[in-house]
């Protein structure tokens, strides 16, 4: 009787030593796919800051003075007459006063 009680308790570690080995290895899958996706969603991220730098960089160089390579009020204005946008000098100054840091209503890209 003693015998059989030790098989059993045998038989019931094997098996808890078995689905902990399967649990263990379902945790490390888990993690693998994790840091996976963590990589594919950098990547991703890093994409699309470049993208958005990129179409910064190209709507800065379509509004640009070309001798000066600023945003100034002049370029802001033809760039709006050019596009048939209606802006008027006050709309212009009002915008380069939002986006410029150093108060010269003029702006650089960087």
């Amino acid at each position: 009787a003693a015998n059989s009680v030790l098989k059993e308790i045998a038989s019931s570690r094997s098996q808890i030593g078995q689905k902990k080995s399967l649990v263990q290895c379902n945790i490390a899958r888990l993690l693998e796919k994790e840091f996976i996706l963590q990589m594919k969603t950098n990547e991703k991220l890093q994409y699309l800051k470049e993208s958005q730098e990129s179409q910064i960089s190209v709507l800065f160089h379509l509004v640009e003075d070309p001798t000066t390579h600023t945003i100034t009020k002049e370029s802001l204005i033809n760039f709006a007459k050019k596009n048939s946008i209606f802006l008027t000098q006050m709309d212009c100054e009002a915008i380069l006063r939002r986006l410029d840091r150093d108060m010269d209503l003029s702006l650089i890209h960087i």
